[in-house]
């Protein structure tokens, strides 16, 4: 204001944001462990370079390669945590995959927060909630990229770029949220794919329906039965775990029938467990 403040208002409360950006890699990679051939790229990236995994070319098959950041969070005071970042990415889709680590004990055990195994023309923001990994407890998490992929079908593989974390004392959340109901049936990919041991599976009804979702081995017989019942419409989202089953390849069919008109939905796909 250009003029001066007459009186004073009671704060009643106050609260901290804060965001800063982990990683831009205009500064080199010092921060970073990194196993494998990742390196800086000059070609596809925000500024002037990003994190590449291959970049000598197409990344190989059979890879298991982590960039881990070496700087620990204390993300005990907040109420919420997030990290988000720029991704670009040619993947073979449903098999070679990118994934987000988080760890809370300085990184002794890690678990997966984000997978992504498709293609991205350009730099898309990806965000990864940490609300899990805070207050009490969680004075040291740590965050890596892992890149899975399998035994062919090489690709370009991916670029990170402008990593950021925003922390907050207050509880962060979306107000009045709006349901969209889909229009078709649908089931998507697993991520991530590859898992260890435990993947979402998200599939979308138009209309409330009879669902059945069945976990197969590559035989054709049936691991398990994770959906058995009438659901709502909408989108939905379910987690399996497999620790009591090998490494291997798993398929995953969904049965859908509409209880209003009856019409049905089937698909299966397909999902590596790799322990």
């Amino acid at each position: 204001s250009s003029n001066l403040n007459k009186t004073t208002t009671e704060a009643y409360e106050y609260y901290i944001d804060t965001l800063q950006v982990i990683d831009d890699f205009e500064g080199g990679l010092s921060e970073w462990d990194l196993e494998g051939p990742w390196d800086l790229n000059v070609t596809r990236k925000q500024g002037e370079f990003s994190l590449h995994d291959s970049p000598d070319g197409f990344y190989e098959s059979n890879l298991n390669i982590i960039a881990t950041y070496l700087v620990p969070f204390n993300l005990a005071p907040y109420k919420y945590a997030g990290i988000d970042f720029y991704l670009r990415a040619n993947l073979e889709s449903g098999k070679d995959s990118i994934l987000a680590e988080v760890s809370s004990d300085g990184g002794i055990n890690w678990n997966t927060e984000f997978g992504f195994s498709s293609s991205l023309r350009a730099f898309k923001l990806q965000k990864i909630d940490l609300t899990n990994y805070t207050g009490t407890g969680n004075e040291d998490v740590r965050f890596r990229f892992r890149l899975f992929t399998d035994a062919q079908g090489e690709r370009d593989g991916v670029w990170i770029d402008t990593i950021t974390i925003v922390t907050s004392y207050d509880v962060v959340g979306v107000e009045n949220e709006i349901v969209q109901i889909p229009k078709v049936f649908s089931l998507e990919q697993n991520y991530p794919n590859p898992f260890n041991p435990s993947t979402k599976i998200n599939y979308a009804l138009p209309t409330e329906s009879k669902v059945k979702i069945q976990i197969f081995n590559v035989l054709g017989e049936v691991v398990t039965t994770i959906v058995d019942q009438v659901i709502v419409a909408g989108s939905h989202s379910i987690e399996w775990d497999a620790s009591n089953l090998s490494s291997g390849v798993y398929l995953y069919r969904i049965s859908a029938e509409s209880v209003s008109d009856s019409k049905q939905f089937k698909s299966v796909k397909k999902m590596i467990l790799m322990k």
